[in-house]
């Protein structure tokens, strides 16, 4: 798996589950972080950085590379997920406000900040 997947990896696995709120669906949320980690990864590092990184060069270059992915390893599409097909372990329940919290530390982040820790805590701490 390439570098520059890794963190999204982890965050889109963590996400997928918190996905109760009124506002989102659980699909939504997948897209939108597919969506917000991707417009950062291309903002934020140089054509020779992405090159360095094997990461596509296009906003809508990884979100094909990140769907496929996890695809490949859920076996699930973002439309498949549902407020009852999540991927907390057993015992777990999803946070819907650490979920909206991981969105928006997404999209207001710097770049520097995003380059230091692609996958903020609260996005490693959707099921709880």
């Amino acid at each position: 798996m390439k570098n520059w997947l890794y963190p999204l990896v982890f965050s889109i696995l963590a996400l997928l589950p918190a996905c109760g709120s009124d506002e989102m669906s659980p699909a939504d949320v997948c897209n939108d972080i597919i969506q917000v980690s991707c417009e950062r990864l291309i903002e934020c590092y140089t054509d020779a950085e992405l090159e360095q990184l094997g990461a596509p060069k296009t906003v809508q270059g990884c979100v094909d590379a990140r769907k496929m992915m996890l695809k490949t390893n859920t076996g699930l599409a973002c439309e498949d997920f549902t407020v009852t097909t999540s991927y907390c372990m057993s015992g777990q329940t999803y946070s819907v406000d650490n979920g909206s919290l991981c969105i928006d530390i997404l999209t207001s982040a710097t770049c520097e900040s995003y380059k230091q820790d692609a996958s903020p805590g609260a996005c490693n701490d959707i099921c709880i």
